[in-house]
């Protein structure tokens, strides 16, 4: 197949190199300004656009008009992967491309559409993160119809990187094992969302404010707060003293002890760790970062009477 790779980041750079090294033609790559966590930059796409001989266009958002400048008229375009694309991409440019466009969205959609699923669904305590590859529908996001679903089963130890590790691994196979299935059956359909509005959960923005603990919370609440803010971001953070101290790595904390305490007290030490008080429970802080510098939290606390904010 002719594949227009549109998008940014790791996974889809390997999906692009996997697609490739299995026979796929790549006319173009479209890619936009990188987010600060990801591992591929748009330096790496070009450089892979220039070993192929691939067109490459560096813009936010993307025009038919500048396709067709790109590409000229000889070329036929049969099918567009796109992840974690900047722009929306409009009906004109669905259009160019015989099939329409690929997407990749690791929700389970229709539930969890639009942006931060994976961190809404670890908040939400949810036991699986789904990775779903769907046609592209102009000026709506994650709502065409479902071509293939894979799960990745989900506990209080998993964090968000292991996500994005499995992420990273599993994609490549899904995209091939997609184009596959097209070219037996271009109409083909697992699941047409339309048929499940009703179940359909939309997922806004998350700001690095968002990772400030509020020690009133559950012990849940918090420990999953910190699952997603953990590497590659930066740690949920809090005060403690008068410097801001970012959480890295907890445990729930049960040792079934009837206790008062306001919520962010330094309870007990285990080994390097320390024990806090929540709304609901107590939490195991395991690791921290403080100056800088990732450290056992007994590197910083020392007293019983020290408490987070």
């Amino acid at each position: 197949m002719n594949i227009v790779i549109i998008g940014r980041g790791e996974v889809l750079y390997k999906v692009m190199k996997t697609l490739y090294a299995h026979g796929h033609s790549i006319p173009l790559i479209i890619t936009a300004k990188e987010s600060p966590e990801f591992k591929k930059g748009s330096s790496d796409f070009r450089i892979f656009a220039k070993e192929i001989g691939a067109k490459f266009i560096h813009s936010p958002n993307i025009s038919a008009h500048e396709i067709k400048v790109a590409l000229g008229e000889s070329i036929e375009l049969d099918i567009g992967v796109s992840i974690n694309y900047t722009g929306i991409l409009e009906e004109d440019i669905i259009l160019l491309l015989k099939l329409g466009i690929l997407n990749m969205h690791t929700g389970d959609l229709p539930q969890y559409r639009g942006n931060a699923p994976i961190a809404w669904a670890i908040l939400n305590n949810e036991d699986k993160i789904v990775n779903t590859i769907h046609w592209m529908e102009s000026g709506v996001l994650d709502s065409g119809d479902i071509l293939i679903q894979e799960n990745f089963n989900l506990d209080l130890h998993t964090k968000i990187c292991d996500v994005f590790d499995w992420v990273e691994r599993s994609a490549p196979d899904l995209f091939l094992e997609t184009l596959k299935i097209l070219q037996n059956n271009p109409s083909y359909i697992l699941k047409k969302q339309r048929d499940s509005q009703k179940s359909a959960l939309r997922c806004y923005p998350r700001l690095p404010e968002d990772c400030k603990i509020v020690w009133t919370k559950t012990c849940l609440e918090i420990h999953n707060l910190i699952r997603v803010s953990s590497n590659p971001f930066s740690g949920a953070f809090c005060n403690f003293k008068n410097d801001v101290i970012r959480i890295i790595d907890s445990e729930i904390f049960e040792d079934n002890e009837a206790f008062l305490a306001v919520p962010g007290q330094i309870m007990a030490f285990e080994k390097e760790s320390v024990v806090v008080a929540t709304g609901e429970g107590k939490l195991l802080v395991k690791k921290i970062i403080h100056n800088k510098k990732t450290l056992n939290p007994r590197n910083v606390i020392t007293s019983l009477r020290s408490r987070f904010t």
